[in-house]
């Protein structure tokens, strides 16, 4: 059963459907231990009356029942608003499960699987991207869609106060790379007249979408710069089929970061100083890496930890105490890029 609500003789486009769900279950990987969830799933739901795109203008909401057999009142809990945006590319509603893969084995489950497991409701929005293109060979997902697309969301989140579970004074949006400055843009751009036009153009609500907060895991913001700061930190770290990318103009975009690293004139934490490219590095080294590797080696359980330290030997512990290099830490974490993105 879908349920709608008239108005003389229309009908309202964009209601939530809180009658048309399935029951589902999943078990999901805490810090704590693994917890099983049963939760209502909506999939699909069109978020605009007029859309361009209905594979990518729809989103997912998952509403947690019970958390291991205890009932979970959702009414009020905070919605957690998941963007899976990538490179800017569009995301695809159609699917059934929006979550990223993972690219590299985690101890716990996605954040959006974490969320339901807490208690929150789930949002996972599809919007337009970079990619999207007609038969023709027009782009219909360039700037500023993406961001049309998921203020459009906060707004049908808003219309629908007292119908969709949760409150929608707490949504928390959340992304990463593309998605991270999409998670920023939202929280930064709530209610701004410059995207009415847009939004009125695809059927959006008439509604705010500002939101409560917002976490934005490397947002690709700067990208004027992004370029330089990433060779400054991973030139001479191999891809992932152990070769470099081309050392002369990787020398060239770090030679640019040094630039502007030095035009910034930042000053260190507790005394460092001046931040320069030359000692960038061992700031982010003992001001962070190591002692977030601290903090995390000592809450361990004594077998936990002689098992991660065994499956990371780059990692040295030795008096209570972890070191490693930058250099052990780049190698650890990789080199994401290929040579074939590198350009000026």
């Amino acid at each position: 059963m879908t349920n709608t609500i008239s108005k003389g003789t229309a009908v309202d486009p964009i209601l939530f459907p809180k009658d048309n769900y399935t029951v589902e279950t999943k078990t999901v990987k805490t810090s704590k231990g693994e917890k099983a969830v049963t939760y209502r799933s909506y999939m699909h739901i069109p978020y605009v009356a007029k859309p361009v795109d209905t594979d990518y203008q729809r989103l997912n909401v998952s509403v947690p029942i019970e958390v291991d057999d205890v009932a979970v009142d959702a009414t009020n809990a905070p919605i957690f608003f998941a963007i899976g945006v990538g490179g800017y590319m569009s995301v695809n509603n159609a699917r059934s499960d929006m979550d990223a893969p993972s690219l590299r084995e985690s101890r716990v489950s996605s954040k959006q699987d974490l969320a339901l497991a807490a208690g929150y409701v789930v949002v996972a929005p599809g919007c337009r991207g970079r990619d999207n293109q007609t038969a023709d060979g027009t782009y219909y997902g360039k700037a500023p869609a993406a961001i049309v697309d998921l203020k459009a969301a906060i707004r049908y989140l808003r219309h629908n106060r007292g119908v969709l579970p949760g409150n929608v004074d707490w949504i928390i949006s959340s992304g990463c790379s593309a998605g991270g400055a999409l998670s920023a843009l939202l929280g930064a751009s709530g209610n701004s007249p410059l995207y009415d036009v847009y939004l009125e153009e695809i059927g959006a609500a008439n509604a705010e979408d500002t939101i409560y907060a917002s976490a934005c895991f490397s947002p690709i913001i700067d990208l004027e710069h992004a370029d330089m700061a990433y060779e400054w930190m991973y030139g001479d770290v191999p891809t992932e089929s152990g070769e470099l990318v081309d050392q002369a103009l990787s020398k060239q975009l770090q030679a640019l970061y040094t630039e502007y690293q030095a035009s910034l004139n930042l000053q260190g934490k507790n005394n460092f100083g001046l931040l320069t490219a030359d000692n960038y590095d061992q700031y982010l080294l003992h001001s962070y890496l190591i002692p977030s590797a601290n903090k995390y080696l000592k809450a361990l359980m004594d077998d936990e930890r002689n098992a991660y330290l065994a499956h990371n030997p780059w990692i040295t512990w030795h008096n209570n105490y972890a070191s490693f290099t930058f250099a052990d830490y780049l190698a650890h974490v990789g080199r994401m890029k290929d040579r074939n993105r590198l350009v000026l």
